[in-house]
């Protein structure tokens, strides 16, 4: 059997609790404890060293899982490190009291680094390479808060699904920024960001569309009266191309319909009236960004607003995606 190690950590100011906590989910066993100011995930009870590494994307689901029920943002990398196994453990634990000046009494079976994922025999003495620290100081309940929706999370029925949904994956990244970022301009602007990053092209309306279809004409029946090497012919072109560009319609109304069609089956949320403020959100986002300036009211109200709204979104989408009910 094989162990999986996967540490992460919590923005500044943020601790989760000082007890070690630990559950059985079907064959597996999850334990969350806090090791040198890292939270620890380990995983035991996996088949083989493959199924191991291939289970960091069931975490991966489970932190954005913790993310968007509970508001605890995690930083981490999901590259598995490379094990190191000691062909002689005792020899090991020598050479090693040696280099770090310590009485290592036990044989080491191997090496491991601090911040990285890393699979293990299950019952090998791995030694840790350790790195740097964080100041943590806000606790929230270990079990409850965060090792149940982790569980919950990484035991989705297709939780390891959640790189399939590549415009989820970044939405979830920018919405984990948001956390951390200084600046409440930064933080709102994270936000839209998010909403941007899931939205997707929306053609205009059949009107609309019939429009730019009578003017693409015109502009190529009188491409084809002037001199192809003229001024006129250039700019035609030109406007030409717009056109084509014209014909999908603005990204305010694309997040617009991402959030209604994202939140219309959500029970007990009204995905109209969510869609209505999206839009004047994205007009607020519009002037902060060619103006430089909110009202700082009038910016804090608009965050906690998005913030909101992106979280039903991305947890809509998510739940959908890796089949939590």
């Amino acid at each position: 059997m094989y162990t999986l190690r996967f540490p992460f950590r919590l923005p500044p100011n943020s601790r989760i609790g000082p007890d070690e906590v630990s559950k059985l989910a079907g064959p597996l066993e999850l334990s969350l404890k806090e090791v040198d100011n890292l939270y620890v995930l380990k995983v035991s009870g996996l088949p083989s060293e493959e199924e191991a590494k291939a289970f960091i994307l069931n975490i991966r689901a489970g932190l954005a899982w913790l993310l968007l029920k509970n508001g605890i943002p995690a930083e981490a990398k999901f590259e598995p490190q490379t094990t190191y196994y000691a062909p002689d453990p005792k020899q090991a634990a020598v050479n090693f009291s040696k280099s770090f000046g310590v009485n290592i009494d036990n044989p080491i079976d191997g090496t491991i680094v601090e911040l990285q994922p890393a699979v293990y025999l299950t019952g090998k003495r791995m030694l840790l390479g350790t790195g740097g620290r964080v100041t943590i100081t806000t606790h929230f309940p270990l079990e409850e808060f965060v090792l149940d929706p982790l569980t919950e999370g990484v035991m989705a029925p297709a939780s390891n699904t959640i790189a399939t949904d590549q415009k989820l994956t970044v939405a979830l990244d920018l919405y984990n920024t948001y956390f951390t970022e200084k600046s409440l301009n930064a933080r709102f602007l994270t936000l839209i960001m998010a909403l941007e990053a899931l939205a997707v092209d929306v053609e205009r309306t059949p009107l609309v569309l019939e429009l730019l279809n009578e003017w693409s004409q015109k502009v190529n029946e009188i491409l084809d009266k002037v001199d192809p090497e003229s001024d006129d012919a250039q700019s035609l072109k030109a406007i030409g191309k717009e056109l084509l560009f014209k014909r999908v319609d603005s990204i305010g109304r694309a997040i617009r319909n991402l959030v209604l069609y994202t939140l219309q089956d959500v029970a007990g949320v009204n995905a109209k009236a969510i869609a209505k403020r999206v839009t004047k959100l994205y007009g607020l986002r519009s002037k902060l960004v060619h103006s430089g300036y909110l009202d700082p009211k009038e910016l804090g109200d608009a965050t906690a607003q998005a913030k909101e709204i992106v979280q039903q979104v991305l947890r809509a989408r998510f739940q959908k995606l890796i089949g939590i009910v």
